[in-house]
């Protein structure tokens, strides 16, 4: 008879590791196709993604929008990524001449192949 010896607790801290990692790296992934999909044309929409864990954060955002940072990824479940800005749906649904209906769905769908890439 082998008997072999694995500490757990290393195992399992390994794995706790790997899976923030694979967490941020989703979100962060998802943000960037999410933002870059959204059509601009005061940038409000685009300034208005947000990520947190409560799903009713707004951000404070005034004057001039620009490219939103990537906020930090949060280390509780469930993690939410929305956006804000009042009229984002008549944008996915088609009202805008820079992006196609649908785009939100697109670019959930690329980030989800950039993260199966991997």
């Amino acid at each position: 008879m082998i008997s072999i010896n694995i500490p757990v607790e290393g195992v399992i801290s390994e794995i706790d590791i790997f899976e923030k990692k694979i967490r941020r790296e989703l979100v962060r992934t998802l943000f960037t196709e999410l933002v870059d999909a959204t059509p601009i044309d005061t940038g409000r929409a685009r300034a208005s993604w947000v990520v947190d864990n409560h799903g009713t954060k707004k951000p404070k955002r005034k004057g001039t929008y620009g490219y939103p940072s990537m906020p930090p990824v949060p280390q509780k479940d469930p993690v939410y990524i929305y956006n804000t800005a009042p009229y984002i749906v008549h944008l996915n649904n088609g009202h805008s001449q820079q992006a196609s209906p649908m785009f939100i769905e697109r670019a959930i769908d690329n980030a989800l192949r950039r993260i199966n890439a991997l």
